[in-house]
């Protein structure tokens, strides 16, 4: 799949997973080409939409564990993200793949192991988290976090 069918694929994806999602407010959505120097790119852009929300550096951070992930396990061409608001003034952001060949759990990493940290980090820092497998499509994981 050439680049631009896929981050067209990814925008259908997207609209096909936010429309039903317990969310208040849709602040943004984008796709990636599946390369290390665009989970930069998708932090970014995070930090930019969540500037003066309390919960904008965590959420920032997840993104990057989330994205690094599909972009070194997923097997995809591209990833995509939304942002979004919960009517409870939490941030709730996906970040979806098209990794069909297994999905993210957590690791028993040690103190000598350099990977297998970014799903422990989410569990630890996210309000709720979870992960959606998207039939014919791949891999949604989700996180949010709260306002406090």
């Amino acid at each position: 799949m050439s680049t631009t069918n896929a981050i067209r694929h990814a925008y259908q994806i997207i609209a096909a997973t936010v429309a039903h999602r317990e969310v208040s407010e849709h602040v943004c959505a984008a796709a990636f080409t599946a390369s290390a120097d665009q989970v930069a790119r998708a932090r970014a852009l995070v930090r930019d939409h969540l500037i003066n929300h309390p919960a904008g550096d965590t959420a920032v951070l997840l993104v990057s564990e989330l994205a690094t992930n599909a972009v070194c396990h997923s097997r995809s061409s591209f990833f995509a993200l939304t942002i979004a608001r919960t009517p409870t003034d939490r941030v709730r952001i996906t970040v979806i793949d098209e990794g069909r060949h297994g999905i993210p759990y957590l690791r028993n990493a040690t103190a000598d192991t350099e990977d297998g940290r970014g799903v422990a980090i989410v569990d630890l820092l996210a309000t709720r988290w979870g992960i959606t497998r998207l039939p014919a499509v791949g891999t949604a994981v989700w996180f949010e976090c709260a306002g406090e």
